[in-house]
Parts: C-alpha cells; structure tokens; sequence
C-alpha cells in the first residue's frame, strides 16, 4: 500500500537500488569466507601442514595455490578487508541516496496532498479537524516515505544477506547451515509474533494522540 504512493518509475529505481544491495550480500560472504579461509591458513602455517579439502578447493579458486603461505595470508587478508569495508561504504552511500530520493518524493507528496485537500469542499475540509489535516500531510507522509519505505528497502538488504550467507554455509557444512536456518526462523517467527500486533496497535495509538494532543496545544 505504502509503495502505491511512488510513480511506476519511481518503484521501478527502488527496486534496481534493492537488487543492488542484494548483490552487495554477495560481498559480505566472499569477506567472510575469507575471514575463514584465513584463520584456516594460519593454523595449517603454524602446524607446518597443506590445506586440503575445501580449503584447497577455494585456494585454487583465488588462484593463489601456488604462492607461499605468507603471501596468501597477506593476500587473502586485504581481500577480506577491501571487501567488507567498501560493501559498508557502498551500503551507506546508497543508503543515503534511498533516503535523499524518499525525502523528496515525500515533499512532493505533501505538496500535492495540500493542493488536493484545497480543492475539496468545504463541506469535506469541515468533516475533519485541522490536525488531522496537518496529519496526514505531513507526518504521515513521513511515515510512509522514511519509516516504512526507507526501513523496507533496509530490511531487504539484510534478508538477503542472510540468505546469501546461508547459501555459503550450507556449502561449507550442511549441517551447521541448517541450524543455524532453524534457529534464526524460530527466532524471526517468536519476534513477529510477540512484537506485530502490538507495535501496530502501538502506531496507531501514537497516531491518534498525537492530533489530539496538537488539537489540544492550539
């Protein structure tokens, strides 16, 4: 419903920025893999052992299997570090940019909502307050716009990585995956429905106390 207030240009650029914070999980798992590979690698230098298995699987993968073990723990270390920091600065900078581009439609929105509420009757305008008015004009656009939207476009970068990170998991240890996956859905589904109702009725209380309470200031 909240997307049904942006032209179908505009839902069209939310989901192009949405995919690409998808792909930015895809960052965060070679980072953590890395991480992994990486402490994998220092204990096989300390025991003076070769990597096997997987580990060598993924050493081949880099292309650095022949190196020596310094060189690929210094490799594979700036790896992970380039990685993780440029997907938490591309994270913030589109971030950002959501936020900038909902900001102005939300003005937007609000301007055009106070020039359709002016051409009503004045039988309408008299059917409802003037902080019901002022309301949904402005706050309520808010809402819609940075609460709703905005955390929406948030909460798909970290499904997603989640996923992505299960998918890399799962890959490395079947079992852990799973796991893991049961333990997080159960939480997810214990959260939602302790918090759900309850924080929407809590927002619509909210709503409505705070155009009584302006009523009452003016």
């Amino acid at each position: 419903r909240s997307l049904g207030i942006l032209s179908k240009s505009d839902r069209r650029k939310l989901f192009f920025v949405a995919c690409i914070q998808v792909v930015l999980g895809i960052m965060d798992l070679v980072g953590v893999l890395c991480i992994g590979l990486l402490g994998t690698l220092s204990v096989s230098n300390i025991q003076g052992s070769q990597p096997t298995g997987k580990i060598a699987v993924l050493l081949k993968t880099f292309g650095i299997e022949e190196m020596s073990s310094d060189s690929q723990l210094i490799l594979v270390g700036a790896l992970a570090i380039v990685l993780l920091v440029g997907r938490t600065l591309l994270s913030i900078f589109f971030t950002q940019r959501v936020l900038y581009f909902l900001s102005r439609r939300g003005a937007l929105l609000s301007a055009n909502l106070v020039s359709s509420v002016l051409k009503q009757s004045l039988l309408f305008i008299q059917s409802k307050t003037t902080q019901e008015i002022l309301y949904a004009v402005t706050r309520g656009v808010e809402i819609i716009t940075l609460e709703i939207l905005a955390t929406s476009i948030v909460l798909v970068a970290d499904v997603s990585l989640l996923i992505i990170l299960l998918i890399g998991l799962l890959y490395i240890d079947p079992i852990a995956a799973v796991s893991v996956g049961v333990l997080f859905s159960l939480i997810s589904i214990i959260l939602y429905l302790l918090m759900n109702v309850r924080a929407k009725r809590l927002g619509e209380k909210s709503t409505q106390l705070n155009i009584v309470s302006s009523e009452k200031i003016v």
